[in-house]
């Protein structure tokens, strides 16, 4: 999972990208329309990217939790409202660590 300074850094390059494809179509070609365009495919790209990674996680999350009742039955009766707040206020720790995944 990258970090949050992966991530911020991945932001303002494409904001970066974003500004400098719109003045490029402001400026040079004199359509906004376009440069909009672009701007668009850019950021469904990079919002479809971390979509992926969100369902990764989710998925890791679930594995780990089907792992945990298969070597111990007694902690079956786990609701899923207590897997999904486990899952969304899980913390990556060293002991429990995703694996690295290659997309």
């Amino acid at each position: 999972m990258p970090s949050e300074t992966t991530d911020r850094t991945l932001e303002i390059g494409l904001a970066t990208l974003s500004a400098l494809i719109l003045a490029y179509s402001l400026v040079i070609q004199g359509t906004i329309l376009l440069g909009s365009l672009a701007v668009a495919v850019v950021w469904l790209v990079y919002l479809f990217h971390r979509f992926v990674l969100v369902l990764a996680r989710i998925a890791s999350a679930l594995e780990q939790l089907a792992q945990r009742r298969v070597e111990d039955p007694t902690t079956a009766e786990t609701t899923e409202a207590e897997a999904t707040e486990a899952t969304a206020t899980a913390q990556p720790t060293d002991s429990h660590r995703e694996p690295e995944r290659e997309f």
